[in-house]
C-alpha cells in the first residue's frame, strides 16, 4: 500500500534525479512513512571494487580487499579446515587458491546475495504516491532509519532502476 505523500513533498523528489534529503518536515515524512509503509525487497547492496593483480597475489592486501565488501568476508569465501587452502595461504597466493577472478566473484557474490545469512542486508522501500503517480523511496542503512539519524534516500520511479550495474543485486 502506498503512503500518500504532500504534492510540494513529492515534486521535490522528483526533482531530486536519485538521492534526497528533505528539510525537517520531508524527513518526518521519512521516518513516518519507514515506520509505517515499509516493504522488503529482493535486492542487497553490494560494492565490488576492481581486483587488482597486485591485490589477488597476496594474502594480506586480499583479505582488506574482502573486508571493503563486508567485514570478514575472505574468511567466508575460504574452507580455512582445507589442505588446499592452507597450502596456498601458507605458500601461494589468492590466485593459486581460487584459479580466477571470476570465481572471486562468483563467491562473492553467492555469499553477500544468501539471504539465509543473518548479515545479509534486505533493502527497505516505501512506495509513495501523489494524483496519480508514484515514486518508491529506497532506505539504504536500516541502522540510520532505525536510530533516527537516517536523513537520505534513493528515489526511483521503479524498482527495475535497481540493477546489477548500480550496485543492486537479487537475493538468493
Amino acid at each position: 500500500m502506498p503512503a500518500i505523500c504532500p504534492p510540494e513533498l513529492f515534486k521535490f523528489f522528483q526533482q531530486s534525479e536519485g538521492w534526497a534529503t528533505p528539510s525537517e518536515n520531508g524527513r518526518q515524512f521519512l521516518y513516518d512513512a519507514f515506520y509505517e509503509y515499509f516493504e522488503w525487497s529482493d535486492l542487497t547492496p553490494l560494492s565490488i571494487p576492481n581486483l587488482d593483480k597486485l591485490t589477488f597475489q597476496d594474502w594480506k592486501k586480499f583479505e582488506y580487499w574482502c573486508d571493503d565488501i563486508k567485514r570478514n568476508l575472505m574468511w567466508r569465501l575460504v574452507n580455512e579446515s582445507d589442505e588446499d587452502f592452507k597450502e596456498s595461504y601458507a605458500n601461494s597466493t589468492p590466485k593459486k587458491y581460487f584459479k580466477s577472478k571470476a570465481e572471486v566473484l562468483k563467491r562473492v557474490i553467492d555469499y553477500c546475495c544468501d539471504g539465509s545469512m543473518e548479515d545479509v542486508e534486505n533493502i527497505l522501500y516505501v512506495e509513495i504516491q501523489c494524483s496519480n503517480q508514484k515514486l518508491y523511496l529506497i532506505y539504504l542503512d536500516h541502522d540510520d532509519w532505525t536510530l533516527g539519524h537516517g536523513d537520505t534516500v534513493l528515489v526511483v520511479k521503479s524498482l527495475s532502476e535497481l540493477t546489477r550495474k548500480k550496485g543492486f543485486y537479487k537475493l538468493k
